[in-house]
Protein backbone atom coordinates (compact mmCIF):
# COMPACT_ATOMS: atom_id res chain seq x y z
CA UNK A 1 0.00 0.00 0.00
CA UNK A 2 3.24 2.45 0.66
CA UNK A 3 3.19 2.93 -3.19
CA UNK A 4 -0.71 4.31 -3.02
CA UNK A 5 0.21 6.47 -0.04
CA UNK A 6 3.83 7.85 -2.11
CA UNK A 7 1.83 8.58 -5.35
CA UNK A 8 -1.29 9.96 -3.64
CA UNK A 9 1.17 12.47 -2.02
CA UNK A 10 2.36 13.92 -4.74
CA UNK A 11 -0.94 15.13 -5.90
CA UNK A 12 -1.39 17.21 -2.93
CA UNK A 13 1.43 18.72 -2.55
CA UNK A 14 4.20 19.95 -2.00
CA UNK A 15 5.32 22.39 0.82
CA UNK A 16 3.51 21.87 3.86
CA UNK A 17 4.47 25.12 5.67
CA UNK A 18 2.08 24.19 8.64
CA UNK A 19 0.22 21.74 9.89
CA UNK A 20 -2.73 22.32 12.11
CA UNK A 21 -2.60 26.04 12.24
CA UNK A 22 -5.35 27.28 10.05
CA UNK A 23 -5.33 31.24 11.11
CA UNK A 24 -5.34 32.38 7.51
CA UNK A 25 -8.86 30.36 7.26
CA UNK A 26 -12.39 31.27 9.02
CA UNK A 27 -13.28 27.74 9.98
CA UNK A 28 -16.80 26.98 11.65
CA UNK A 29 -16.99 27.52 15.64
CA UNK A 30 -18.99 24.13 15.10
CA UNK A 31 -17.78 20.88 15.56
CA UNK A 32 -18.27 18.06 12.86
CA UNK A 33 -20.50 15.72 14.28
CA UNK A 34 -18.66 12.21 15.14
CA UNK A 35 -19.85 8.90 13.79
CA UNK A 36 -19.37 5.46 14.70
CA UNK A 37 -15.81 5.03 12.29
CA UNK A 38 -13.81 1.78 12.79
CA UNK A 39 -10.58 2.19 14.45
CA UNK A 40 -8.80 0.53 11.44
CA UNK A 41 -10.32 3.69 9.50
CA UNK A 42 -9.20 6.07 11.88
CA UNK A 43 -5.72 4.04 11.71
CA UNK A 44 -5.16 4.25 7.71
CA UNK A 45 -6.65 8.12 8.04
CA UNK A 46 -3.23 8.65 10.17
CA UNK A 47 -1.75 6.86 8.30
CA UNK A 48 -2.16 8.32 4.70
CA UNK A 49 -1.86 11.89 6.24
CA UNK A 50 1.24 11.21 8.07
CA UNK A 51 3.04 9.54 4.81
CA UNK A 52 1.93 12.34 2.64
CA UNK A 53 3.48 15.03 5.54
CA UNK A 54 6.64 13.21 5.31
CA UNK A 55 6.95 12.70 1.31
CA UNK A 56 5.81 15.77 -0.04
CA UNK A 57 8.90 17.30 2.53
CA UNK A 58 10.97 15.98 -0.47
CA UNK A 59 8.90 16.89 -3.22
CA UNK A 60 8.96 20.67 -1.92
CA UNK A 61 13.26 20.19 -1.72
CA UNK A 62 13.17 18.71 -5.33
CA UNK A 63 11.15 22.06 -6.14
CA UNK A 64 13.78 24.31 -3.97
CA UNK A 65 16.53 22.64 -5.48
CA UNK A 66 15.79 23.34 -9.29
CA UNK A 67 15.07 27.30 -7.90
CA UNK A 68 18.37 27.40 -6.76
CA UNK A 69 20.67 25.58 -9.35
CA UNK A 70 18.73 28.38 -11.67
CA UNK A 71 20.22 30.93 -9.85
CA UNK A 72 22.40 32.97 -12.16
CA UNK A 73 22.19 30.58 -15.23
CA UNK A 74 21.50 32.49 -18.39
CA UNK A 75 22.19 29.65 -21.22
CA UNK A 76 19.02 28.55 -22.76
CA UNK A 77 20.20 25.15 -22.94
CA UNK A 78 21.19 24.31 -19.12
CA UNK A 79 18.47 25.93 -17.98
CA UNK A 80 16.17 23.49 -19.71
CA UNK A 81 18.07 20.51 -18.60
CA UNK A 82 17.95 21.72 -15.34
CA UNK A 83 13.71 21.81 -15.63
CA UNK A 84 14.17 18.78 -17.29
CA UNK A 85 15.66 17.27 -14.14
CA UNK A 86 12.70 18.38 -11.64
CA UNK A 87 10.36 17.47 -14.61
CA UNK A 88 11.90 13.77 -14.59
CA UNK A 89 11.54 13.43 -10.65
CA UNK A 90 7.95 13.80 -11.60
CA UNK A 91 6.76 12.72 -15.37
CA UNK A 92 3.72 12.02 -14.21
CA UNK A 93 2.12 15.67 -14.93
CA UNK A 94 2.10 17.69 -18.12
CA UNK A 95 5.54 19.99 -17.35
CA UNK A 96 7.71 22.55 -16.17
CA UNK A 97 8.38 26.18 -16.80
CA UNK A 98 10.39 29.23 -16.09
CA UNK A 99 8.87 32.89 -16.15
CA UNK A 100 11.85 35.32 -15.99
CA UNK A 101 10.73 38.52 -13.32
CA UNK A 102 8.67 40.53 -16.51
CA UNK A 103 6.48 37.55 -17.15
CA UNK A 104 8.10 36.33 -20.17
CA UNK A 105 8.48 32.61 -20.55
CA UNK A 106 11.91 31.67 -20.41
CA UNK A 107 11.74 27.52 -21.61
CA UNK A 108 9.17 25.04 -20.73
CA UNK A 109 9.70 21.43 -20.80
CA UNK A 110 8.76 19.08 -22.80
CA UNK A 111 8.19 21.71 -25.41
CA UNK A 112 5.19 23.57 -25.34
CA UNK A 113 3.18 20.87 -22.90
CA UNK A 114 2.17 24.07 -20.49
CA UNK A 115 0.91 26.20 -23.21
CA UNK A 116 -2.60 26.31 -21.77
CA UNK A 117 -1.54 26.75 -18.27
CA UNK A 118 0.24 29.82 -19.51
CA UNK A 119 -2.38 31.59 -21.37
CA UNK A 120 -4.60 31.32 -18.26
CA UNK A 121 -5.54 34.38 -16.49
CA UNK A 122 -5.11 33.13 -12.74
CA UNK A 123 -1.53 32.05 -14.34
CA UNK A 124 -0.91 35.53 -15.53
CA UNK A 125 -1.23 37.36 -12.83
CA UNK A 126 1.41 36.14 -10.68
CA UNK A 127 4.01 38.68 -10.17
CA UNK A 128 6.74 39.24 -7.16
CA UNK A 129 4.11 40.34 -4.97
CA UNK A 130 1.95 36.86 -5.15
CA UNK A 131 4.89 35.59 -2.99
CA UNK A 132 5.36 36.64 0.37
CA UNK A 133 8.66 35.03 1.07
CA UNK A 134 11.62 33.71 -1.20
CA UNK A 135 10.36 29.91 0.38
CA UNK A 136 6.71 31.09 -0.45
CA UNK A 137 5.56 27.41 -2.56
CA UNK A 138 1.86 28.63 -3.41
CA UNK A 139 -0.85 26.36 -5.31
CA UNK A 140 -2.84 27.46 -8.42
CA UNK A 141 -5.74 25.71 -10.04
CA UNK A 142 -7.43 23.43 -11.14
CA UNK A 143 -6.74 24.92 -14.35
CA UNK A 144 -8.47 22.69 -17.36
CA UNK A 145 -5.80 21.98 -20.45
CA UNK A 146 -6.96 20.30 -23.58
CA UNK A 147 -4.64 17.80 -23.55
CA UNK A 148 -4.08 17.34 -19.95
CA UNK A 149 -7.28 18.18 -18.45
CA UNK A 150 -7.53 19.50 -15.04
CA UNK A 151 -3.91 20.59 -13.92
CA UNK A 152 -2.52 21.81 -10.39
CA UNK A 153 0.24 23.84 -10.88
CA UNK A 154 2.88 24.30 -7.66
CA UNK A 155 4.79 27.59 -8.54
CA UNK A 156 7.89 28.61 -6.51
CA UNK A 157 9.89 32.33 -6.88
CA UNK A 158 13.82 32.32 -8.09
CA UNK A 159 15.89 34.99 -6.63
CA UNK A 160 19.35 35.81 -7.80
CA UNK A 161 22.64 35.75 -6.21
CA UNK A 162 21.72 39.30 -4.33
CA UNK A 163 18.33 38.55 -3.43
CA UNK A 164 16.46 39.95 -6.81
CA UNK A 165 13.51 38.36 -7.43
CA UNK A 166 14.10 36.42 -10.92
CA UNK A 167 11.04 34.98 -12.03
CA UNK A 168 8.84 31.73 -10.50
CA UNK A 169 9.07 28.27 -11.69
CA UNK A 170 5.71 25.97 -12.04
CA UNK A 171 5.91 22.45 -11.72
CA UNK A 172 2.49 21.19 -13.76
CA UNK A 173 0.39 18.25 -11.79
CA UNK A 174 -2.38 16.50 -13.78
CA UNK A 175 -4.33 14.05 -10.55
CA UNK A 176 -6.16 12.46 -12.89
CA UNK A 177 -3.68 10.66 -14.66
CA UNK A 178 -2.98 9.05 -11.24
CA UNK A 179 -6.72 7.41 -10.53
CA UNK A 180 -4.96 3.88 -11.60
CA UNK A 181 -2.31 4.00 -8.68
CA UNK A 182 -3.88 5.85 -5.84
CA UNK A 183 -7.35 4.74 -4.54
CA UNK A 184 -10.39 3.53 -4.78
CA UNK A 185 -8.71 0.67 -2.63
CA UNK A 186 -10.80 -2.64 -1.69
CA UNK A 187 -10.65 -3.94 2.10
CA UNK A 188 -12.66 -6.95 0.74
CA UNK A 189 -15.89 -8.16 1.65
CA UNK A 190 -17.48 -5.31 -0.74
CA UNK A 191 -16.08 -2.56 1.20
CA UNK A 192 -14.24 0.33 -0.42
CA UNK A 193 -11.60 2.99 0.66
CA UNK A 194 -12.08 5.83 -1.58
CA UNK A 195 -9.69 9.45 -1.11
CA UNK A 196 -11.02 12.71 -2.30
CA UNK A 197 -9.00 16.45 -1.71
CA UNK A 198 -11.05 19.68 -1.21
CA UNK A 199 -10.42 22.95 -0.76
CA UNK A 200 -12.71 24.78 1.84
CA UNK A 201 -13.65 26.96 -0.64
CA UNK A 202 -15.63 23.54 -1.68
CA UNK A 203 -13.05 23.37 -5.58
CA UNK A 204 -12.36 19.57 -5.68
CA UNK A 205 -8.63 19.02 -6.02
CA UNK A 206 -8.84 15.36 -6.34
CA UNK A 207 -11.69 12.75 -6.66
CA UNK A 208 -11.35 8.75 -8.16
CA UNK A 209 -14.19 10.09 -10.32
CA UNK A 210 -11.96 12.84 -12.42
CA UNK A 211 -15.53 14.35 -13.72
CA UNK A 212 -16.11 15.69 -10.19
CA UNK A 213 -12.23 17.53 -10.59
CA UNK A 214 -12.68 21.02 -10.41
CA UNK A 215 -16.55 21.02 -9.31
CA UNK A 216 -17.65 22.63 -6.24
CA UNK A 217 -19.45 21.37 -3.95
CA UNK A 218 -20.66 24.28 -2.74
CA UNK A 219 -21.75 25.55 -5.78
CA UNK A 220 -22.40 22.73 -8.76
CA UNK A 221 -25.60 21.42 -9.18
CA UNK A 222 -24.09 17.83 -8.62
CA UNK A 223 -24.30 18.20 -5.08
CA UNK A 224 -27.65 20.12 -4.69
CA UNK A 225 -28.82 17.01 -3.08
CA UNK A 226 -26.39 16.10 -0.88
CA UNK A 227 -24.63 19.46 0.45
CA UNK A 228 -25.69 19.94 3.18
CA UNK A 229 -24.45 17.01 4.41
CA UNK A 230 -20.78 17.68 3.10
CA UNK A 231 -20.66 21.00 4.47
CA UNK A 232 -18.90 19.78 7.71
CA UNK A 233 -15.98 18.80 5.63
CA UNK A 234 -15.49 21.96 3.78
CA UNK A 235 -16.49 23.92 7.73
CA UNK A 236 -14.12 22.25 10.16
CA UNK A 237 -10.16 21.63 9.47
CA UNK A 238 -10.59 18.10 10.44
CA UNK A 239 -13.22 15.36 11.69
CA UNK A 240 -15.89 12.56 10.98
CA UNK A 241 -19.12 12.57 9.57
CA UNK A 242 -21.24 10.61 7.09
CA UNK A 243 -23.39 11.26 4.39
CA UNK A 244 -25.02 10.15 0.97
CA UNK A 245 -23.37 10.27 -2.70
CA UNK A 246 -23.89 8.43 -5.46
CA UNK A 247 -20.97 5.73 -6.10
CA UNK A 248 -18.10 7.34 -7.32
CA UNK A 249 -20.58 9.42 -9.27
CA UNK A 250 -20.69 7.38 -12.01
CA UNK A 251 -24.42 5.87 -11.61
CA UNK A 252 -27.40 6.92 -10.14
CA UNK A 253 -26.95 4.33 -6.71
CA UNK A 254 -26.86 6.37 -3.78
CA UNK A 255 -25.00 5.21 -0.74
CA UNK A 256 -24.28 6.35 2.69
CA UNK A 257 -20.54 6.93 3.42
CA UNK A 258 -18.38 7.79 6.12
CA UNK A 259 -15.39 9.83 6.53
CA UNK A 260 -12.82 11.26 8.33
CA UNK A 261 -10.53 14.23 6.91
CA UNK A 262 -7.45 15.76 8.03
CA UNK A 263 -6.32 19.42 6.78
CA UNK A 264 -2.64 20.16 5.61
CA UNK A 265 -1.63 23.40 4.26
CA UNK A 266 -0.03 24.35 0.70
CA UNK A 267 1.29 27.94 1.55
CA UNK A 268 -1.81 29.56 2.64
CA UNK A 269 -4.28 27.61 1.71
CA UNK A 270 -5.87 24.55 3.58
CA UNK A 271 -6.62 21.42 1.88
CA UNK A 272 -8.77 18.80 3.61
CA UNK A 273 -7.81 15.45 2.56
CA UNK A 274 -10.72 13.21 2.66
CA UNK A 275 -10.84 8.92 3.75
CA UNK A 276 -14.40 7.92 2.99
CA UNK A 277 -15.22 3.85 3.61
CA UNK A 278 -18.23 2.54 2.28
CA UNK A 279 -19.75 -0.63 1.22
CA UNK A 280 -21.14 -1.62 -2.20
CA UNK A 281 -22.51 -3.91 -4.47
CA UNK A 282 -21.25 -5.73 -7.17
CA UNK A 283 -22.19 -3.71 -10.62
CA UNK A 284 -23.83 -5.48 -13.05
CA UNK A 285 -21.74 -6.01 -16.58
CA UNK A 286 -23.99 -5.70 -19.20
CA UNK A 287 -22.77 -6.22 -23.16
CA UNK A 288 -24.28 -5.95 -26.16
CA UNK A 289 -25.42 -8.92 -28.04
CA UNK A 290 -24.26 -7.32 -30.88
CA UNK A 291 -20.60 -6.11 -30.90
CA UNK A 292 -20.09 -5.34 -34.84
CA UNK A 293 -18.46 -2.12 -35.73
CA UNK A 294 -21.42 -1.99 -38.83
CA UNK A 295 -24.22 -2.27 -36.02
CA UNK A 296 -22.55 0.42 -34.24
CA UNK A 297 -22.99 2.28 -37.23
CA UNK A 298 -26.35 1.55 -37.90
CA UNK A 299 -27.01 2.85 -34.01
CA UNK A 300 -25.85 5.88 -34.43
CA UNK A 301 -27.04 6.93 -38.05
CA UNK A 302 -30.61 5.98 -36.93
CA UNK A 303 -29.96 8.72 -34.06
CA UNK A 304 -28.36 11.17 -36.49
CA UNK A 305 -31.27 10.65 -38.80
CA UNK A 306 -33.75 11.19 -35.85
CA UNK A 307 -32.26 14.26 -34.91
CA UNK A 308 -32.92 15.38 -38.31
CA UNK A 309 -36.21 15.15 -38.53
CA UNK A 310 -37.19 15.55 -34.85
CA UNK A 311 -36.36 19.01 -32.60
CA UNK A 312 -33.09 19.18 -29.95
CA UNK A 313 -35.43 18.34 -27.45
CA UNK A 314 -37.40 15.44 -28.79
CA UNK A 315 -33.78 14.13 -29.80
CA UNK A 316 -32.70 14.60 -26.14
CA UNK A 317 -35.45 12.96 -24.71
CA UNK A 318 -35.42 9.58 -26.82
CA UNK A 319 -31.65 9.13 -26.02
CA UNK A 320 -32.62 9.68 -22.14
CA UNK A 321 -35.87 7.25 -22.38
CA UNK A 322 -34.43 4.09 -20.78
CA UNK A 323 -37.59 2.11 -23.20
CA UNK A 324 -36.86 4.64 -26.22
CA UNK A 325 -35.99 3.87 -29.86
CA UNK A 326 -32.56 3.78 -29.45
CA UNK A 327 -32.06 1.78 -25.68
CA UNK A 328 -29.90 -1.42 -26.82
CA UNK A 329 -28.96 -3.99 -24.45
CA UNK A 330 -25.39 -3.22 -23.15
CA UNK A 331 -25.13 0.13 -25.63
CA UNK A 332 -24.34 3.78 -24.51
CA UNK A 333 -26.11 6.54 -26.07
CA UNK A 334 -25.36 10.22 -25.77
CA UNK A 335 -25.34 13.57 -27.58
CA UNK A 336 -22.50 16.18 -26.77
CA UNK A 337 -21.72 19.86 -27.72
CA UNK A 338 -18.69 20.55 -29.07
CA UNK A 339 -17.48 22.22 -25.69
CA UNK A 340 -18.13 18.56 -24.06
CA UNK A 341 -21.40 19.28 -22.09
CA UNK A 342 -23.60 16.65 -22.32
CA UNK A 343 -27.04 17.23 -23.77
CA UNK A 344 -28.54 13.90 -23.11
CA UNK A 345 -27.24 10.41 -21.97
CA UNK A 346 -28.59 7.17 -22.01
CA UNK A 347 -26.87 5.97 -18.41
CA UNK A 348 -25.76 9.20 -16.58
CA UNK A 349 -29.14 11.60 -16.40
CA UNK A 350 -27.67 13.60 -13.40
CA UNK A 351 -24.32 14.29 -15.57
CA UNK A 352 -26.69 16.23 -18.65
CA UNK A 353 -25.76 20.42 -18.53
CA UNK A 354 -21.96 19.18 -17.09
CA UNK A 355 -18.99 19.05 -19.31
CA UNK A 356 -17.00 15.76 -19.22
CA UNK A 357 -13.41 17.11 -20.67
CA UNK A 358 -12.13 16.12 -17.78
CA UNK A 359 -13.15 12.24 -18.28
CA UNK A 360 -10.23 9.82 -18.38
CA UNK A 361 -10.53 6.34 -19.11
CA UNK A 362 -8.05 3.64 -17.55
CA UNK A 363 -4.70 4.50 -18.83
CA UNK A 364 -5.07 8.18 -18.15
CA UNK A 365 -4.49 8.53 -22.17
CA UNK A 366 -6.69 10.72 -24.93
CA UNK A 367 -9.56 11.86 -22.96
CA UNK A 368 -12.48 10.05 -24.16
CA UNK A 369 -15.02 13.26 -24.84
CA UNK A 370 -12.26 15.16 -26.31
CA UNK A 371 -11.05 12.53 -28.84
CA UNK A 372 -14.92 12.45 -29.84
CA UNK A 373 -15.29 16.20 -30.62
CA UNK A 374 -12.26 15.68 -32.27
CA UNK A 375 -13.71 13.08 -34.52
CA UNK A 376 -17.05 14.61 -34.74
CA UNK A 377 -15.08 17.90 -35.72
CA UNK A 378 -13.74 15.72 -38.94
CA UNK A 379 -17.17 15.03 -40.17
CA UNK A 380 -17.68 11.65 -37.56
CA UNK A 381 -15.94 8.36 -36.98
CA UNK A 382 -14.44 5.97 -34.81
CA UNK A 383 -12.40 6.38 -31.33
CA UNK A 384 -11.55 4.04 -28.43
CA UNK A 385 -10.29 4.09 -25.28
CA UNK A 386 -10.04 1.40 -21.99
CA UNK A 387 -12.86 2.49 -19.17
CA UNK A 388 -11.84 1.80 -16.17
CA UNK A 389 -14.65 -0.95 -13.87
CA UNK A 390 -15.30 0.90 -10.48
CA UNK A 391 -14.47 -1.80 -7.39
CA UNK A 392 -12.37 -3.67 -9.86
CA UNK A 393 -8.69 -4.43 -10.10
CA UNK A 394 -7.56 -2.66 -12.87
CA UNK A 395 -9.94 -4.06 -14.50
CA UNK A 396 -11.20 -2.12 -17.88
CA UNK A 397 -13.50 -2.43 -21.11
CA UNK A 398 -11.93 -1.40 -24.23
CA UNK A 399 -14.68 0.78 -25.72
CA UNK A 400 -15.11 2.11 -29.52
CA UNK A 401 -17.25 4.91 -30.00
CA UNK A 402 -18.85 6.44 -32.80
CA UNK A 403 -20.02 9.67 -33.39
CA UNK A 404 -21.70 11.78 -35.82
CA UNK A 405 -21.97 15.49 -36.04
CA UNK A 406 -25.51 16.89 -36.26
CA UNK A 407 -24.31 20.09 -37.27
CA UNK A 408 -21.37 22.56 -36.23
CA UNK A 409 -22.10 22.46 -32.47
CA UNK A 410 -23.38 19.10 -31.83
CA UNK A 411 -23.06 15.65 -32.02
CA UNK A 412 -24.75 12.22 -31.42
CA UNK A 413 -22.46 9.15 -30.92
CA UNK A 414 -22.75 5.54 -28.70
CA UNK A 415 -20.55 3.22 -27.75
CA UNK A 416 -19.81 -0.65 -27.27
CA UNK A 417 -17.06 -2.65 -25.49
CA UNK A 418 -15.12 -4.42 -28.20
CA UNK A 419 -15.54 -7.82 -26.84
CA UNK A 420 -17.09 -9.35 -23.94
CA UNK A 421 -13.82 -10.26 -22.61
CA UNK A 422 -12.40 -7.97 -19.34
CA UNK A 423 -8.67 -6.16 -19.82
CA UNK A 424 -6.69 -6.15 -16.57
CA UNK A 425 -4.78 -3.13 -17.38
CA UNK A 426 -0.98 -2.23 -16.21
CA UNK A 427 -0.43 0.70 -14.84
CA UNK A 428 3.26 0.53 -15.13
CA UNK A 429 3.38 0.57 -18.61
CA UNK A 430 3.26 4.40 -18.24
CA UNK A 431 6.03 4.55 -16.13
CA UNK A 432 8.09 2.28 -18.60
CA UNK A 433 7.40 4.89 -21.22
CA UNK A 434 7.84 7.61 -19.40
CA UNK A 435 11.52 6.09 -18.67
CA UNK A 436 11.66 5.06 -22.35
CA UNK A 437 11.78 8.86 -23.43
CA UNK A 438 13.68 10.59 -20.46
CA UNK A 439 16.52 8.01 -21.77
CA UNK A 440 16.16 9.40 -25.20
CA UNK A 441 16.19 12.82 -24.40
CA UNK A 442 18.86 12.03 -22.34
CA UNK A 443 20.99 10.24 -25.02
CA UNK A 444 19.80 13.02 -27.49
CA UNK A 445 21.21 16.58 -25.48
CA UNK A 446 24.65 14.53 -25.62
CA UNK A 447 24.96 13.00 -28.62
CA UNK A 448 22.50 15.14 -30.99
CA UNK A 449 19.88 14.58 -33.39
CA UNK A 450 22.00 12.77 -35.92
CA UNK A 451 23.84 10.27 -33.92
CA UNK A 452 20.06 9.87 -31.73
CA UNK A 453 17.99 8.99 -34.93
CA UNK A 454 20.70 6.61 -36.38
CA UNK A 455 20.53 4.71 -32.98
CA UNK A 456 16.72 4.70 -32.59
CA UNK A 457 16.66 3.00 -35.89
CA UNK A 458 19.27 -0.28 -34.62
CA UNK A 459 17.71 -3.42 -34.56
CA UNK A 460 19.99 -4.09 -31.32
CA UNK A 461 20.22 -0.50 -30.47
CA UNK A 462 19.95 0.92 -26.38
CA UNK A 463 16.43 2.37 -27.00
CA UNK A 464 14.85 -1.71 -27.93
CA UNK A 465 13.60 -3.90 -25.29
CA UNK A 466 11.13 -6.70 -25.64
CA UNK A 467 8.31 -4.47 -26.03
CA UNK A 468 9.23 -1.12 -26.42
CA UNK A 469 10.55 1.17 -29.16
CA UNK A 470 11.06 4.70 -29.89
CA UNK A 471 10.38 5.99 -33.17
CA UNK A 472 10.53 9.50 -34.66
CA UNK A 473 8.92 12.11 -36.88
CA UNK A 474 8.81 16.16 -38.10
CA UNK A 475 5.90 18.01 -37.91
CA UNK A 476 5.12 17.56 -41.94
CA UNK A 477 4.55 14.03 -40.92
CA UNK A 478 8.09 12.37 -42.40
CA UNK A 479 9.46 9.69 -40.66
CA UNK A 480 12.71 10.55 -39.08
CA UNK A 481 13.29 6.85 -37.21
CA UNK A 482 10.77 3.88 -37.62
CA UNK A 483 9.82 1.45 -35.38
CA UNK A 484 7.72 -2.13 -35.13
CA UNK A 485 5.30 0.34 -33.55
CA UNK A 486 5.19 2.87 -36.10
CA UNK A 487 5.86 1.07 -39.25
CA UNK A 488 7.53 2.59 -42.21
CA UNK A 489 10.83 3.89 -44.06
CA UNK A 490 12.62 6.81 -43.21
CA UNK A 491 11.41 9.93 -45.29
CA UNK A 492 7.92 8.31 -45.98
CA UNK A 493 4.88 10.21 -45.03
CA UNK A 494 3.50 8.82 -41.98
CA UNK A 495 0.46 10.68 -42.78
CA UNK A 496 -0.89 7.15 -44.84
CA UNK A 497 -0.38 5.43 -41.73
CA UNK A 498 -4.18 3.92 -40.88
CA UNK A 499 -5.11 3.06 -37.78
CA UNK A 500 -7.77 -0.17 -37.92
CA UNK A 501 -10.51 1.76 -37.86
CA UNK A 502 -9.52 4.29 -40.45
CA UNK A 503 -7.92 7.31 -38.16
CA UNK A 504 -4.72 8.95 -39.81
CA UNK A 505 -2.45 8.11 -36.74
CA UNK A 506 0.41 10.52 -38.32
CA UNK A 507 -1.67 13.12 -38.22
CA UNK A 508 -2.91 12.51 -34.55
CA UNK A 509 0.62 11.87 -33.51
CA UNK A 510 1.58 15.57 -34.70
CA UNK A 511 -1.11 17.08 -33.37
CA UNK A 512 -1.31 15.61 -29.92
CA UNK A 513 3.01 16.63 -30.09
CA UNK A 514 2.15 20.77 -31.06
CA UNK A 515 -0.07 20.46 -28.20
CA UNK A 516 2.59 19.24 -25.61
CA UNK A 517 2.24 15.60 -26.10
CA UNK A 518 1.06 12.80 -24.14
CA UNK A 519 -0.74 9.20 -24.19
CA UNK A 520 -2.79 8.12 -26.99
CA UNK A 521 -3.81 4.90 -28.51
CA UNK A 522 -2.86 3.40 -31.45
CA UNK A 523 -4.74 0.03 -32.83
CA UNK A 524 -3.48 -1.69 -35.81
CA UNK A 525 -5.01 -4.86 -37.07
CA UNK A 526 -2.72 -6.98 -34.50
CA UNK A 527 -3.36 -5.28 -31.13
CA UNK A 528 -3.61 -2.05 -29.20
CA UNK A 529 -1.09 0.00 -28.33
CA UNK A 530 -0.35 2.84 -25.66
CA UNK A 531 1.23 5.16 -27.20
CA UNK A 532 3.32 8.52 -25.68
CA UNK A 533 4.12 11.66 -27.45
CA UNK A 534 6.67 14.19 -26.67
CA UNK A 535 7.17 16.91 -28.86
CA UNK A 536 11.57 17.60 -29.10
CA UNK A 537 10.98 21.35 -30.31
CA UNK A 538 8.89 22.71 -32.61
CA UNK A 539 9.36 21.20 -36.01
CA UNK A 540 9.63 16.99 -34.67
CA UNK A 541 8.82 14.76 -31.70
CA UNK A 542 9.46 11.32 -30.64
CA UNK A 543 6.91 8.56 -29.49
CA UNK A 544 7.37 5.11 -27.49
CA UNK A 545 4.65 2.33 -27.17
CA UNK A 546 3.95 -1.01 -25.66
CA UNK A 547 1.48 -3.16 -26.56
CA UNK A 548 -1.45 -3.46 -24.39
CA UNK A 549 -4.31 -5.29 -25.72
CA UNK A 550 -5.01 -7.96 -29.06
CA UNK A 551 -8.93 -7.51 -29.54
CA UNK A 552 -11.25 -5.86 -31.88
CA UNK A 553 -15.02 -6.32 -32.50
CA UNK A 554 -15.07 -8.35 -36.60
CA UNK A 555 -16.46 -5.69 -39.27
Amino acid sequence: MNKQWLLLSGILAVGIVALGVFAAYHWSDSPAPITNVSDEMREVANTLHNFMVNRTEGYNSDMHRTASALTGVTDKKNITDILYELYWEHPDGPGVYLVNASGGVVATVPYASMNDVLNNPEIQAITEKSFSNATDLRLEGPIYTQSYGEVLCFVLPVYTADGVYDGYICLGQTPGILADYVFPYSTGSNERYDVWITRPDGTILWHPNSDLIGKNIRTSRLFDEFRKEMLPILENPEGETSYRYRVLGYDTTILEKQAVWKTVMVSDMPSCVVLVNYQYAEPDIVFPENMTTVYLQNVVRSMYQYAGSHSKEQTFAAINDPNGPFTEKGVLTFAYDMNGTVLAHSTLPHMIGEQRLNYLGAYGATHPVVGMISRASQGGGFTHYYASLPYSDNMATFDLSYVLPVDDTWFVGASIPVTDTLFTYNSEFRAELHKNLEYARKYLNEHGKEQTLEELMAPSGVFRTDNVSVFAANYNGTILAASDIFPGSVGENSFSVISYHGGSVGREFVILAKSGGGFTYYDTETGVYLIYIEPVDDTWYMGTGVRIGDSHPSA
